[in-house]
C-alpha cells in the first residue's frame, strides 16, 4: 500500500507543481520579441488599410471639388454671357435712338473753344471765367 500512497502523493505534488509553474513562469525574451513582431505586423497592416481609405477619401473629395468648380464656372460663364447680352442690347437701343441728324445738330450747337470766337461766328455757348473750384 505504501506504493499506492507514494504514487498518489507524487500525483498530488505534480499537480501542485504544475499550478505553481502556471502561476509563476514569466515569458521568455524570445516570446516577448515574437509578440512585439506580431504586434508590429498588425500595426503596419492597420496603417496600410487606413492609408488606403484616406487615399480613396482624398480622391473622392478632389473629384467632388473639381466637379463643383466646373459647375460653378459654367454657371458663372452663363450668367456673365446673359449680362453682356442685356448690356449690349441696351447699348444698341441707345445708339439706335440717336440718328445721324441729331448727332450733326448736336455738334453744330456746341463749340469746343480753343481760340477766341470771332464776332461773325455764331456760338450758342456761354463763355465765362472758370471758378477756382472748377480749376482744381
Amino acid at each position: 500500500m505504501s506504493e499506492v500512497n507514494t504514487i498518489e502523493s507524487l500525483g498530488q505534488r505534480l499537480e501542485k507543481l504544475e499550478k505553481y509553474i502556471d502561476e509563476q513562469v514569466t515569458p521568455r525574451f524570445d516570446d516577448v520579441q515574437d509578440d512585439h513582431k506580431s504586434l508590429s505586423e498588425r500595426i503596419n497592416e492597420y496603417q496600410k488599410r487606413i492609408d488606403k481609405e484616406v487615399g480613396e477619401l482624398y480622391d473622392r473629395l478632389v473629384a467632388d471639388v473639381r466637379n463643383t468648380q466646373e459647375t460653378l464656372l459654367a454657371d458663372f460663364q452663363k450668367q456673365l454671357a446673359e449680362i453682356r447680352e442685356k448690356f449690349n442690347a441696351r447699348v444698341k437701343e441707345e445708339i439706335a435712338k440717336v440718328t445721324a441728324n441729331e448727332i450733326a445738330e448736336s455738334l453744330s450747337k456746341k463749340i469746343l473753344v480753343t481760340r477766341p470766337a470771332q464776332r461773325h461766328e455764331k456760338a450758342d455757348v456761354v463763355v465765362r471765367q472758370a471758378t477756382p473750384a472748377e480749376l482744381r
